[in-house]
């Protein structure tokens, strides 16, 4: 029969009456064991509530939210006019520059060559329309004054007329008297037959009379009808040189356009980015101004932030997401960050030939990246900033840094994403498993 209890717990049991040994615990061992657990709840209770934002810092610029125009030289050339200057406010069509495009000669500048030829032919007009107007008026005086005095002389001729007819009347009554008086034997022959002869010349006369009174008449139809030719002419000679003379302001107009290019303002704005001077050469294509469009009642239009962020940053990034702005020119150490919000997101990216005019080069080198960008477009909150106690109105083309604020995630979230990507990444996609091994 085996024993109920095992020799090595009889063994042990013999020196019982010894007691047990025990070592007493430290308090502040305690203590300090009961605070590292409690701050390990803290911790915990600070990681699981306590969020921190995530954000993407991108570079960008103020701009316009219309837009802006470049006013460009259509053609090469010397600026010998400037009608205007920076922060001008213009109207569409108005002139904004004079470029001289003329080319010289050995004998001097094309087109002042032709200019001075112009300008005296243009001389010679109108010394021949002087000229053709007096002599046509003269000649008009002259057949007016000969008009004048040959409605004296039919006039007078009239007069001799009637005197002539009395004349002659009375001489016929005569010679038919002394003709009764023949007859009868009271006077001679011959007396009767001087009467006859006296009546006959008188009527003569009559008649002589009557044939200068036509000529007067003839000469005066003439002298009209000269009078209007002389009008006429004179109208058709003053038409002609009107002709030539618009002929030589067409080609002035033509050396003028030729030696000359006017730069107009294509729209309404504000002119802004000038740094031309006068007698400086500009080449076809170069940008002279640039025109800010107004938003109506002559308001300048309003900025806008456009940032510009590569592929890698944009996933996350939403229409509506607040940005904190901050710009170069207004360190944000001293005048804080700036507040606005996503209004805008490109669906396609931008090559870096499609940046802005020369803020290619800068965006690129504060991506930090030669990749094609996203642009995203900022509504600011205020247009202006608050600096030693006066507001400073934003102007376009300042570079900026944005921080786009995206989701809030507690700091236990942030520490477990590494375990939740190697998670997600090691899951094959129900797609995947469908298809097979052999896809």
């Amino acid at each position: 029969m085996s024993p109920l209890f095992r020799a090595e717990a009889v063994e042990a049991q013999k020196d019982k009456f010894l007691g047990t040994i025990r070592i007493a615990a430290n308090p502040r061992y305690t203590l300090a064991m009961w605070a590292a657990i409690l701050l390990a709840l803290a911790l915990l209770v600070f990681a699981s509530t306590a969020q921190v934002t995530r954000k993407v810092r991108v570079p960008g610029l103020l701009m316009p939210s219309l837009g802006s125009l470049r006013v460009e030289a259509i053609g090469a050339g010397v600026i010998v006019e400037m009608k205007t200057k920076e922060g001008d406010e213009v109207k569409k069509g108005q002139p904004l520059f004079i470029i001289q495009i003329d080319r010289a000669t050995a004998n001097g500048e094309t087109s002042l060559l032709v200019a001075q030829t112009i300008a005296s032919r243009r001389q010679a007009i109108e010394s021949q329309r002087s000229t053709k107007d007096l002599q046509a008026r003269q000649r008009i005086q002259a057949i007016e004054s000969r008009l004048r005095n040959g409605e004296i002389e039919f006039q007078q001729a009239k007069g001799e007329l009637s005197l002539a007819k009395r004349r002659e009347t009375l001489a016929t009554s005569t010679a038919e008297k002394f003709q009764k008086l023949a007859k009868e034997g009271f006077v001679a022959e011959v007396q009767a037959q001087q009467k006859i002869e006296e009546q006959l010349d008188l009527q003569a006369k009559t008649q002589a009379v009557e044939r200068s009174l036509t000529m007067l008449n003839r000469d005066a139809e003439a002298l009209r009808a000269e009078l209007k030719s002389t009008a006429s002419q004179l109208q058709a000679d003053l038409s002609q040189l009107d002709k030539e003379a618009a002929v030589l302001s067409q080609e002035s107009i033509e050396n003028s356009a030729r030696g000359q290019i006017i730069v107009q303002a294509p729209i309404a704005g504000v002119v802004s980015a000038m740094s031309l001077h006068l007698g400086q050469a500009v080449q076809s294509g170069q940008t002279l101004a640039t025109i800010i469009p107004e938003s109506g009642a002559g308001r300048e239009s309003a900025l806008e932030a456009q940032l510009f962020a590569p592929s890698r940053t944009i996933g996350f990034v939403r229409i509506g997401q607040p940005v904190l702005l901050r710009y170069a020119a207004y360190p944000y150490q001293k005048f804080g960050l700036h507040s606005g919000e996503i209004s805008s997101i490109s669906r396609t990216p931008f090559n870096p030939q499609d940046l802005p005019a020369g803020q290619g080069q800068t965006l690129l080198a504060a991506t930090q990246s030669n990749e094609p960008l996203y642009r995203m477009t900022v509504k600011l909150d205020v247009q202006s900033i608050s600096a030693y106690g006066e507001q400073h109105k934003l102007r376009p083309g300042l570079s900026l840094e944005a921080d786009v604020l995206q989701d809030r995630r507690s700091i236990l979230e942030w520490m477990l994403e590494p375990m939740f990507a190697v998670g997600a990444s090691s899951r094959i996609p129900e797609h995947a498993r469908k298809a097979g091994p052999d896809g």
